[in-house]
């Protein structure tokens, strides 16, 4: 049961941050359109 809640919580926590990296993405190409190049 520990074992579960722990690989949820890891999960949801890699969730987050591939939403966070998302929408950090969508906001640079947002106002910073010349930046994305750099940024590879």
């Amino acid at each position: 049961m520990i074992f579960g809640a722990l690989l949820y919580g890891i999960l949801q926590a890699m969730a987050l941050e591939g939403l966070h990296k998302l929408y950090i993405s969508m906001w640079k190409e947002k106002f910073f359109p010349l930046d994305n190049v750099a940024d590879d």
